[in-house]
């Protein structure tokens, strides 16, 4: 259990009897953000604090008799019995040996938890309903996500981490069912009306199931943040908070940590509601409207519409056909002009709204900003990357 030069968090997690994560969360509440890693070692005086911050005597002390008897209240006879009775000896009670130590740990632990006949359960807003309502702004063209796309940045995770410190092993699904279940909660609805009618709701419904489902071997906590966020992409949204509040807030919602305390009957609504009022906080749509171009870049642009240049001196002119006025009518040539600084030059918002209006490029006409700009999705790559830092993380719980 000890290390030859202090302790990490996993052992002392496993040492006071609880989950790592709920070790973190603890040092996390008490300003001790820089501790983020389970296999951390704390040794000296960083120990001897967290130690005292989760109630843990210091090592030494628990090698001697005198910290047992006052903590259980026994006398120094009592303690010697109960060694003795399971078959261990010491010449020395008053300092006992790691196997000694050990087995105290185990034989108080054991001892001195509640009796089930003992717990009363008292009626209270625990067992009351979940007030189910609507957050975000309803929208009956949510893109939710299928089974192959969440399949798809599982697979691109298992590979990039494939070569490092943490791989995804084993990878894959562990019950498709489970992983089944976890895509189809975002599609629930009664009466054609979904439950989850907001990209808010929706995106909490994806985060909340993929990480509480587990359903794949290894990996569901990134598995579940890379898909959110492929979910927020492809509805045009993107996330506004630090890397640092994500990472704290992955984990609360892994270690139910959103809620308080109570064991609520309706625990994942209540949380999935939860999630869906910060999701709320913590995007913006992507804008659509028009941006500064570079030149070679809005060139592109105008050449995949059909549009003819000529440069003369410091000015270049674009022609298009435009749409027929008339069912016998020829189209007429639009035309747009404008300084020419060479290639490089960047051509701003207003001048580019201008040129779209000019060659009938604009939303009117059937051309909106995301066309227009040949927007893409951001691909699960991109996400990988830029969200190296806390998925690294996430990989060391």
């Amino acid at each position: 259990m000890m290390h030859k030069n202090g302790m990490t968090i996993e052992q002392i997690a496993k040492w006071t009897n609880q989950e790592v994560e709920e070790l973190l969360f603890a040092l996390w509440e008490n300003g001790h953000n820089e501790y983020q890693n389970p296999k951390t070692v704390l040794k000296g005086v960083k120990l001897r604090k967290i130690l005292r911050l989760v109630n843990l005597p210091n090592p030494k002390s628990l090698s001697k008799s005198s910290y047992w008897e006052m903590k259980y209240g026994i006398t120094s006879n009592e303690l010697h019995s109960i060694l003795e009775k399971n078959g261990y000896k010491s010449n020395d009670i008053k300092i006992l040996k790691s196997n000694q130590i050990i087995f105290l740990q185990n034989h108080f632990r054991i001892n001195n938890e509640p009796d089930s006949s003992d717990l009363v359960i008292e009626a209270d807003e625990e067992s009351a309903v979940c007030e189910w309502r609507i957050i975000g702004h309803e929208n009956d063209r949510i893109r939710r996500l299928n089974t192959q796309e969440v399949l798809e940045v599982h697979n691109y995770l298992v590979v990039d981490f494939k070569n490092q410190d943490d791989p995804i092993e084993p990878s894959g699904p562990r019950d498709m069912n489970l992983l089944e279940s976890a895509i189809m909660r975002q599609h629930t609805s009664m009466a054609s009306v979904y439950k989850y009618p907001t990209v808010e709701m929706t995106g909490a419904a994806i985060l909340h199931s993929l990480i509480h489902n587990h359903p794949f071997h290894n990996g569901n906590k990134r598995t579940a943040l890379v898909s959110f966020l492929v979910f927020l992409d492809n509805n045009r949204y993107v996330l506004t908070c630090n890397h640092d509040d994500l990472f704290y807030y992955i984990m609360k919602i892994s270690g139910h940590k959103l809620l308080d305390d109570k064991k609520y009957i309706d625990l994942a609504d209540r949380e999935v509601l939860k999630i869906s009022a910060w999701v709320k906080r913590h995007i913006r749509e992507i804008e659509n409207g028009d941006r500064p171009l570079k030149y070679s870049k809005l060139k592109k642009i105008l050449v995949k519409y059909d549009c003819s240049e000529i440069i003369h001196k410091n000015t270049v002119k674009y022609t298009r056909k435009g749409s027929r006025q008339g069912l016998f009518r020829r189209r007429r040539d639009l035309t747009t002009s404008f300084p020419y600084g060479g290639e490089g030059r960047e051509i701003t918002a207003v001048r580019i709204k201008k040129i779209r209006q000019d060659l009938e490029l604009t939303e009117e006409f059937g051309i909106d900003s995301v066309s227009f700009y040949e927007e893409q999705n951001t691909s699960i790559n991109e996400f990988v990357l830029r969200y190296r830092k806390i998925l690294s993380q996430l990989s060391k719980l």
